[in-house]
């Protein structure tokens, strides 16, 4: 979705989500079934997408005027089609089939392409010169990205002290906090899905977060490397193996928690260009001022304008999609989407399903600062942690996770 190729307009984007609708229709439709689909399960899923549908529209014409259609059809998509469907597919092919298959496989292709794209743009940050291809996009204005291969995009230029000159890997996505938002993504879907967790592919994707060169970036790599090591079979044998590697294991984790968040606080004191932290400032800043004001219903669904009237010298942007929510769709709005991520790691919590809460935990954060709720994928999260949370049968999962295991 947020790919350079389908932001060309919102034309392109709107074929995208219509498309990839209709192609989860087809194969709901076709596909082979585990568990047949009930008319009490599609009441129930009816009822989710009816929910969401009112908060929406309740949302939509508070805001009159000010409510702009093209985002409440997009919203619409999302919650009322997306999230309903994801619910529709995970009876149909089990929580487990979706969470254990279908994501792994997601993971694997994104790796496999990810890979190739740094491989390019490592060769290009050393000089080569490789083929490219020029693609207009639209992403704050209308703009055009030189692709390497059509794999990867040299965009934006690093603007940290000890990367000068080289372009940030954003693969194929617009900017470095959506790339981030994937990369990372993909690494905890490694440790939360897969039922044996490869390090090698959280630690690519890690290297990958690094590599975008932003603040918020580089501050996450720790985390995910030591839960990366947390989760991995293999270095937990290894940890076992003797008192040394005991020890060795638990000053790396301490090290990644303590050192290296401060080195890279340290290189972030030496950034010469603050405009993107202070943007991200300042839509906390402004949309809080705004909230205030509107805290239930909030201004209107795609409307912007509050957030640069509150913030200092109308200074805002759009990098936080819960200060949008907020600023949008006011409380109502947002706590429809929170809850049910919130509860999902209260209950997997519960049923001691540690690796599985990273997922939902991932999603939240992100939610506050760089996944978007207008995402494909974050509507498939969701739709996880409903699921999780509202049909899932706890005892016979646990059961075949022990069985698995």
């Amino acid at each position: 979705m947020e790919t350079i190729y389908f932001k060309r307009n919102d034309m392109f984007s709107a074929l995208f989500e219509v498309m990839l609708c209709i192609v989860l229709c087809i194969y709901i439709a076709f596909s082979p079934s585990n568990i047949a689909l009930s008319s009490l399960y599609y009441s129930k899923v009816s009822s989710v997408a009816g929910l969401y549908l009112i908060i929406l529209l309740i949302t939509y014409y508070h805001g009159g005027e000010n409510s702009i259609l093209a985002n409440m059809l997009q919203k619409i998509v999302i919650f009322v089609i997306m999230v309903p469907l994801a619910l529709l597919l995970i009876k149909k092919k089990t929580f487990r089939y979706i969470k254990e298959v279908l994501l792994v496989r997601y993971v694997n292709l994104f790796f496999v392409l990810s890979l190739l794209g740094f491989i390019f743009w490592a060769l290009s940050s050393i000089g080569m010169t490789l083929p490219s291809i020029t693609v207009p996009y639209s992403w704050g204005g209308n703009k055009t990205a030189s692709g390497i291969f059509g794999l990867t995009f040299n965009i934006y230029l690093s603007d940290q002290s000890f990367s000068q000159g080289l372009y940030r890997f954003t693969f194929l996505l617009v900017e470095g906090p959506i790339a981030i938002s994937y990369f990372a993504l993909m690494a905890v879907i490694e440790m939360s899905c897969n039922v044996k967790p490869r390090l090698y592919v959280v630690l690519f994707f890690a290297l990958c977060v690094f590599c975008t060169f932003t603040g918020f970036g580089m501050i996450l790599v720790a985390p995910i490397v030591a839960l990366g090591l947390l989760t991995s079979q293999s270095v937990q044998l290894f940890k076992k193996s003797s008192y040394i590697s005991h020890f060795s294991y638990f000053t790396i984790i301490l090290g990644l928690v303590i050192v290296v968040p401060l080195v890279s606080l340290g290189l972030l004191s030496k950034k010469e260009n603050t405009s993107s932290t202070e943007l991200h400032v300042a839509d906390f800043v402004g949309g809080y001022r705004a909230f205030k004001e509107n805290p239930l219903l909030g201004y209107g669904i795609g409307n912007y304008t509050p957030l640069h009237e509150y913030a200092d010298n109308g200074l805002a942007g759009t990098s936080s999609a819960f200060m949008m929510g907020l600023v949008q769709g006011g409380l109502i709005f947002v706590f429809s989407i929170i809850l049910p991520i919130i509860i999902s790691i209260v209950v997997m919590l519960y049923y001691r399903q540690y690796r599985l809460a990273i997922l939902p935990v991932f999603a939240l954060v992100f939610y506050a600062n760089g996944l978007s709720d207008n995402s494909p994928i974050f509507a498939v999260i969701m739709a996880l942690c409903i699921y999780y949370t509202l049909f899932l049968n706890h005892v016979q999962y646990s059961r075949l996770k022990m069985i698995n295991e």
